[in-house]
């Protein structure tokens, strides 16, 4: 009766980490749903990996969610910054900054960031890509005008 009991348990537990692993696969994929509708409906698509991005100078940025951000280069130049880890402070910071060691933008920097009244998160950066306009794209139709 002990060994039916271990074999059950050991059924248990490997059936829950196979549902375990199946989840995170689900919520990956669904991660990767929401940044392409988000994406597309910017009138962007991911282009081509980036390894380094020199002389790089914020002009703006978005959240996509606690792991992926576009940080706008001037006027045309944006990019997809994807983050080792979830960076909580994200969607609530008021502002972010780099930190890097050769004033270009690569993945083994880190994006800081600060929400209200908080210290500094550093957040190391994972991959960066760059982001193009979407073919046949119309932002004022998009928008409802």
């Amino acid at each position: 009766m002990r060994r039916a009991t271990s074999t059950i348990l050991l059924y248990a537990v490997l059936a829950s980490g196979c549902a375990a692993t199946g989840g995170s696969a689900d919520r990956e994929r669904a991660r990767a749903d929401r940044l392409y509708q988000t994406l597309t409906g910017m009138g962007l698509v991911r282009g081509e990996s980036v390894s380094r991005v020199p002389n790089f100078r914020i002009s703006g940025w978005n959240d996509i969610d606690d792991r992926t951000l576009v940080l706008s280069a001037g006027v045309r130049d944006r990019y997809l910054v994807e983050l080792r880890a979830p960076c909580q402070g994200l969607s609530s910071s008021f502002g972010i900054g780099l930190a890097t060691h050769t004033g270009s933008l690569m993945a083994s920097d880190s994006i800081l960031v600060r929400g209200p009244g908080g210290t500094p998160e550093r957040c190391a950066i994972r991959a960066i890509w760059a982001l193009d306009d979407l073919p046949g794209y119309d932002a004022a139709q998009s928008d409802g005008r």
